[in-house]
């Protein structure tokens, strides 16, 4: 059963690694979700979906409903001179994730306020924060009034606890330009043409397609496999960062072939 599936995953990224390399919106899309829905091995070495059915159809239905490509607001940003930010994860009113990922704060509220502020000091209303899912916890109102004036041009990607525990329904913040399932964009080293896949669950390394690494939350404070950054608070210092060297140093690392040829490449 375990080889079967990682053959159809890598059967599947080999099938849309199509157009000069390029991995386009769509394709991130019907990539993430067939890999959230293949049964694999988890880190107890279980074969097991990564995320639970009825959470997996919320997303799929809520992408449906409201999902759209961030590029171009991105493209936008980066054109006039603004940065591009990532984090995930903050868990917002969480008192028990201080515990649960060895956060380094005595209260919730002593959490929320150093996340926030560190916010406030890294983004700008020129900037771009993609959020990697998970925002905050408890009360939906209580959440929405912290978030509410945060500065810049934002863009969530689903995570599991973006849904009401019970029914899951989606908790809408009223804070986000865009909302996405996964998305994905094009960057360029030198002469190297490469994919960034950014979603809420790790992909592993053997289900990517060629060039391609992927930048993910829900992991917290655990390490990352070798083509996957992560981008919980708990890597970030608790604070929205660039990525660009991070990405260039993995990318590095993995020795990508230059021969597949990437259009418009970041």
């Amino acid at each position: 059963m375990n080889n079967k599936n990682n053959t159809n995953l890598k059967d599947f990224s080999k099938k849309i690694d199509i157009k000069n390399g390029f991995l386009d919106y769509e394709n991130s899309i019907e990539l993430y979700k067939q890999y959230l829905s293949t049964p694999r091995p988890d880190w107890q070495n279980e074969i097991r979906r990564p995320v639970k059915p009825n959470v997996f159809k919320a997303m799929c239905a809520t992408h449906a409903k409201i999902g759209q490509n961030p590029n171009k607001l991105i493209e936008e940003v980066l054109n006039e001179g603004g940065k591009l930010l990532f984090w995930s994860d903050l868990h917002i009113n969480h008192t028990n994730i201080i515990k649960y990922a060895s956060r380094p704060f005595e209260t919730v509220d002593h959490m929320n306020q150093v996340m926030l502020g560190n916010y406030w000091n890294a983004v700008t209303d020129k900037d771009v924060v993609v959020f990697g899912g998970d925002v905050a916890f408890g009360d939906l109102e209580v959440a929405k009034e912290l978030l509410r004036n945060l500065p810049g041009k934002k863009v969530l990607v689903l995570g599991n606890h973006d849904f009401d525990k019970n029914q899951c329904i989606f908790r809408d913040y009223k804070i986000f330009d865009i909302t996405t399932m996964a998305f994905s964009f094009q960057k360029k080293i030198e002469d190297l043409n490469f994919n960034v896949l950014v979603t809420h669950y790790p992909i592993a390394p053997d289900a990517l397609p060629i060039n391609t690494i992927n930048i993910h939350g829900h992991i917290h404070q655990h390490l990352p496999n070798e083509k996957n950054i992560n981008m919980s608070v708990e890597h970030t210092n608790f604070s929205p960062i660039v990525m660009d060297e991070l990405i260039m140093s993995v990318v590095q690392k993995n020795n990508f072939s230059k021969e597949k040829k990437i259009k418009n490449a970041r």
